[in-house]
């Protein structure tokens, strides 16, 4: 067998024989100090101890900085104050779709400056471009239509048969990727953006206690070790898009009381498939402390980087065929549940709700994840769509199973 060969698909739907294997080898050459569980809460990284909010209800240091972030921002707004707030999703290769929305939505001329951005898994990796404005636009399209699969991953099957890896592939070309794209020019911009009032989130799970962690991205940015800030970015970036089982998990080391631990962080789309800005915090709630009282105009928008609606495939009749398949049908319902609790927020909030997806009628040119020509095609349709600016949808009211 020619493991080099193998696609992604072969990687999910041996997924579940690899948990049976790892049951019956019971080996590993990975040691681990876990965070004991009555510590959860209080675990952090050294030095960056406000950057998250770890996924337990509302979160002291982000209500904190969310009521500052917006003071100083509407300070800059004049008299017609707007918030516009943008949303991705993870998807994987069909990242490069909400990469075309975002480009043609440059080209039309509408693309608002957003206060928050927000990225799981792929969206976390389109996010800070989102973020940045229309200065990275061509790094955009780039970084979504020039890769492929090996680009992005390594299989090496024996190694995770053998106990000797925690995941079917490495991820060390998409570590590459990512130090090439998120490099000091980026940062620079993330921490000037930070100190305008605007915000940049980015979500892992952390698997540990399967909890989703939000990270403050330009909090990191603005630490006095900015060698140390930027590798920490990176390496939220690689957590947020590490599938489990096919990617390894990121590992992170915090302390408690003085006491070294570690944490392990997966995808974010494990626990949330996209994200508003949670219940970490309050918005109606900051905008009331702040003594803020004139109308303003708040819009929300999420892109999804995949269809409401999968397409019709019968499963063979076997554990593999049906196991994975179930998996995407999870996610796919989760997802949906998740547009339906964004809109409950945006409703509390006063948000206009405006949400887009990769349309019904779309017909791949390939299956395989992370193929060239696919992402290009799916990139194409997004510039597209996000260039007319027809395709919003206003509530989630009208999707059916």
């Amino acid at each position: 067998m020619n493991i080099k060969k193998l696609n992604f698909r072969t990687i999910l739907r041996n997924l579940f024989l690899l948990l049976v294997m790892t049951v019956i080898t019971s080996c590993s050459n990975s040691t681990r100090n876990p965070v004991p569980k009555e510590y959860a809460q209080q675990a952090n990284i050294k030095g960056y101890e406000t950057v998250r909010a770890h996924g337990y209800g509302k979160n002291e240091y982000f209500q904190k900085d969310l009521e500052q972030s917006l003071k100083t921002y509407l300070s800059n707004q004049g008299k017609k104050p707007k918030i516009d707030i943008l949303a991705l999703s993870g998807g994987g290769s069909d990242g490069a779709f909400s990469a075309g929305i975002i480009n043609g939505w440059s080209q039309s001329g509408k693309r608002p400056e957003f206060y928050l951005v927000t990225g799981i898994s792929t969206g976390a990796l389109v996010a800070p471009f989102a973020f940045l404005g229309e200065k990275y636009d061509q790094r955009l399209k780039e970084a979504f239509t020039t890769i492929s699969a090996k680009d992005v991953f390594e299989i090496d099957l024996t190694n995770a048969v053998l106990g000797n890896s925690a995941s079917l592939a490495s991820t060390k070309p998409l570590e590459k990727l990512i130090e090439k794209y998120m490099n000091q020019e980026v940062f620079d911009d993330i921490i000037k953006a930070h100190n305008e009032g605007r915000r940049l989130y980015i979500g892992t799970t952390n698997i540990d206690n399967q909890r989703v962690n939000i990270w403050n991205i330009g909090e990191i940015a603005i630490q006095p070790d900015k060698e140390k800030s930027l590798a920490l970015i990176r390496k939220i970036l690689l957590a947020s898009a590490s599938i489990p089982v096919a990617f390894p998990p990121v590992k992170f080391d915090v302390k408690v009381d003085h006491k070294d631990y570690d944490e392990l962080h997966v995808d974010g789309g494990m626990m949330t498939e996209v994200f508003l800005y949670g219940f970490s915090v309050d918005f109606s709630e900051a905008l009331n402390k702040i003594n803020y009282h004139d109308e303003i105009d708040k819009s929300l928008y999420i892109i999804r980087n995949s269809k409401i609606h999968k397409d019709y495939v019968p499963v063979d009749q076997s554990f593999l065929s049906i196991g994975t398949k179930a998996l995407f049908t999870l996610t796919t319902s989760q997802g949906v549940g998740d547009l339906f609790r964004i809109y409950y927020l945006s409703m509390k909030d006063g948000f206009k709700y405006n949400f887009t997806y990769i349309p019904y009628s779309y017909n791949p040119i390939s299956q395989e994840p992370f193929d060239n020509l696919e992402m290009n095609q799916l990139y194409e349709l997004g510039y597209k769509m996000g260039k007319s600016q027809d395709y919003w949808k206003h509530s989630p009211a009208n999707i059916t199973f």
